[in-house]
């Protein structure tokens, strides 16, 4: 799952506080121009499932969101994965690319340094194990179940 999602999100919200931010400079590709891009990799306990690439204006406010699996990240850095929306796959010894293919957006090629991917996967995992973030979505389920836990539709 990939999503571009809300750049102003509320500072409330569990699920946009960020344990880790691993800030970087990279590359795009997008529309014939090649250029320098200013990114986070972000990562929140509450959302364990999910890795968060954000992208900043020149300026330094962000401009966009994308979320996608943790575990596909992890599996993209060792070999080609994904399908559709995002793909990861080795560019060189030195970056990892991230295709980025929104169905009603521009479509753009992202490199990102490989050794901060590896030390954004590591802090997550010492963050979140495998193990407890099953236990995290088991205990999420529960209280969505119980009526406790209703997810707020994006933009209110």
């Amino acid at each position: 799952m990939s999503e571009i999602l809300d750049s102003n999100p509320s500072p409330e919200d569990p699920l946009h506080t960020f344990e880790i931010d691993e800030t970087v400079t990279g590359w795009v590709f997008s529309e014939g121009r090649f250029g320098s891009v200013n990114m986070s990799l972000l990562y929140s306990k509450h959302d364990p499932l999910c890795a968060r690439l954000r992208f900043y204006k020149t300026d330094g406010e962000p401009e966009a969101d994308w979320e996608f699996s943790r575990a596909l990240l992890a599996w993209g850095y060792h070999e080609p994965a994904g399908e559709g929306n995002v793909i990861f796959e080795s560019h060189g010894p030195n970056y990892l690319g991230i295709h980025i293919n929104p169905p009603d957006d521009v479509e753009a090629y992202v490199y990102v340094p490989r050794p901060t991917v590896k030390s954004y996967l590591t802090q997550t995992y010492e963050l979140v194990s495998v193990e407890q973030e099953q236990a995290i979505i088991d205990q999420a389920f529960d209280q969505w179940a119980d009526g406790e836990l209703q997810r707020t539709p994006q933009g209110t």
